[in-house]
């Protein structure tokens, strides 16, 4: 996984809350960095760097920007804006609710 792009969606534990307590993307990030993958995350929630394993994951305000390899669909919070997701960007839906995405592969 080395150098792969990485964008996580939503960090925390349930929609629709701004709570990182008991949230497993803050593991998952870890394994992914220590992997050695560069992480974003988009959450409209947060937009402070998150610290993980020792190095601080960025909060990314242009998604489309970060031209991740994979996006990571943790939490689907109502007001997250998706609109930036294209048809060829390859989404892992670990929430089951991001139906008419194009590329969505389900957790």
């Amino acid at each position: 996984m080395s150098q792969a792009k990485i964008l996580v969606v939503g960090l925390s534990y349930k929609p629709d809350v701004a709570d990182l307590r008991e949230t497993p993307a803050l593991k998952i990030m870890e394994h992914l960095v220590r992997s050695g993958a560069q992480v974003g995350y988009y959450d409209h929630h947060f937009s402070a760097p998150v610290p993980v394993s020792g190095t601080e994951v960025p909060a990314i305000t242009a998604p489309q920007a970060f031209d991740a390899d994979l996006v990571l669909l943790h939490t689907r919070h109502k007001e997250a804006d998706l609109s930036w997701i294209g048809q060829d960007t390859v989404v892992l839906d670990a929430t089951y609710r991001a139906e008419g995405l194009g590329n969505r592969v389900l957790l």
